[in-house]
């Protein structure tokens, strides 16, 4: 008598469909769990998918919020104006756009490049507000994003499209300079190349530069005062040294910041000044004109004022950087336990191979596309 079979057929007859089915499960779950472990964290770049874990922004990117930072017509003009006096390009993409994503490095190194002398990009991102912690956020991090990014829902677009050019097709990328006083001097929609985005930007960056006064030598110091109560950014002018001396800039700027401070009371912390292009040779000369500019505020009366290392302290207590301040000072808004704080950085002077330092930064020939005229 032979033994019969322990596999029992089902009620349609097929005897191993659990099996089979079984089978088939723990296959592709090893396959699923193999393709995960060699997934490239910027594979949303190239097949336009978020990758599983974010990629960590590296020192000097831009701190992008967790929730997706929506943003209307007026609020965009708003934050538009918090940049002024400076060049500033608005530059509108989507993650869907395969041409936006590929040249997304290259606006970073256009910020990176041109930031130092009056140069800032707004980044304008039209994807669904859904869409920003599972695609546009991965993929501003994956590059490195060195500049602030706001969101348009589509229900502002006109809006925004009455603002910017009436003519526009929506398509993308598109991009639109402005000038220090907030005027669009050019617009770029999809057929300028990226190429010709850069020349357009710093054609506008040495015309803004020419109208400064006179050549400098020295170190330039560019400052703000925040408010802490209100998050308000006050841009101070421009201060131009005759040489690598902190006490002499502090003294340029120390006015510039009384005048926006209302009483002799109010506690004032300054920050380490932040040390760019030009100044390699002085490391040092940004701690110098902080610690000078604590020492002349105390001359002048204000004696409730925050040394600039207690001031850092402070800054790494609540996460946030002097680059993260500058991009949006409302982030301190009600943080801090004082009232005033000054940032800034200090730059040097561009120089020309043989030494001199040229009136303006760049010798970019213009470009074929055509410049609006001032509105």
């Amino acid at each position: 008598m032979h033994q019969q079979s322990r596999v029992h057929p089902d009620r349609q007859g097929h005897p191993f469909r659990i099996v089979a089915t079984a089978a088939c499960a723990v296959a592709f779950s090893l396959l699923a769990g193999a393709c995960l472990m060699e997934e490239d964290p910027n594979t949303f770049r190239v097949e336009g998918r978020a990758p599983s874990s974010p990629p960590v922004p590296v020192p000097g990117s831009y701190g992008y919020p967790p929730e997706p930072p929506v943003t209307g017509v007026e609020a965009l003009r708003s934050f538009v104006d918090r940049f002024k006096h400076r060049v500033v390009l608005l530059d509108f993409w989507a993650s869907w756009c395969n041409r936006c994503r590929a040249e997304m490095p290259q606006i970073v190194r256009l910020q990176e490049d041109l930031r130092a002398s009056g140069f800032q990009v707004i980044s304008v991102n039209l994807d669904e507000p859904s869409e920003w912690t599972p695609r546009t956020q991965p993929l501003l991090r994956s590059v490195n994003g060195n500049f602030p990014c706001v969101v348009v829902p589509r229900e502002e677009k006109a809006g925004v499209r009455r603002w910017l050019a009436s003519d526009w097709s929506y398509a993308l990328p598109a991009r639109f300079v402005l000038d220090g006083e907030g005027r669009i001097i050019a617009r770029l929609f999809d057929s300028a190349s990226v190429d010709q985005v850069r020349s357009e930007v710093e054609r506008a960056v040495r015309g803004s530069s020419l109208a400064r006064p006179g050549p400098s030598r020295g170190p330039e110091l560019r400052a703000r005062v925040i408010v802490i109560a209100n998050g308000e950014s006050i841009t101070v002018p421009t201060i131009y040294g005759e040489r690598d001396d902190g006490t002499a800039l502090a003294r340029k700027l120390v006015p510039s910041v009384i005048e926006h401070v209302d009483s002799p009371t109010k506690r004032i912390a300054v920050l380490p000044f932040d040390v760019r292009s030009g100044l390699e040779s002085s490391p040092q000369l940004g701690m110098q004109t902080a610690d000078a500019t604590i020492s002349l505020l105390r001359q002048r009366g204000y004696l409730d004022v925050v040394e600039p290392q207690a001031a850092r302290r402070e800054i790494d207590r609540i996460s946030l950087t002097p680059m993260a301040i500058e991009f949006d000072p409302s982030a301190v808004q009600g943080k801090l336990p004082f009232d005033y704080l000054v940032i800034g950085w200090l730059r040097g002077p561009s120089r020309t191979r043989g030494g001199e330092a040229p009136a303006a930064m760049g010798q970019v020939p213009p470009t074929p596309i055509e410049a609006v005229p001032g509105e």
